[in-house]
């Protein structure tokens, strides 16, 4: 996706910023509420954001993986989940097939 946590951030009904709209289901990754924190404090401050951003807690293979600053979206997700839970299959970024031009 390249952008969640690093070029937009979603606000839910209840008003809770997250770096990715399935970021909520991430036990380790604490989000604020919008209207307790201003926006650029939750961007730029917050553990959650940061947390979500930074790579030092990913184990391999995604810690290694090249693609991991490309995407920042499911992949982050899927690289917080407990090693005990069922991983997604990915495709690497560099392997997607290239859409036709118009």
């Amino acid at each position: 996706m390249n952008g969640w946590g690093n070029v937009f951030l979603t606000v839910t009904p209840e008003g809770l910023a997250l770096p990715c709209h399935t970021a909520k289901m991430l036990k380790d990754i604490t989000c604020p509420i919008v209207g307790d924190i201003n926006i650029s404090d939750i961007w730029y401050q917050s553990d959650g954001f940061n947390r979500y951003r930074a790579d030092a807690w990913m184990n391999d293979p995604c810690h290694t993986c090249p693609d991991k600053e490309k995407d920042l979206g499911g992949c982050r997700c899927r690289a917080h989940m407990p090693p005990a839970m069922p991983q997604i299959p990915t495709r690497s970024l560099t392997n997607r097939p290239t859409p036709p031009r118009a």
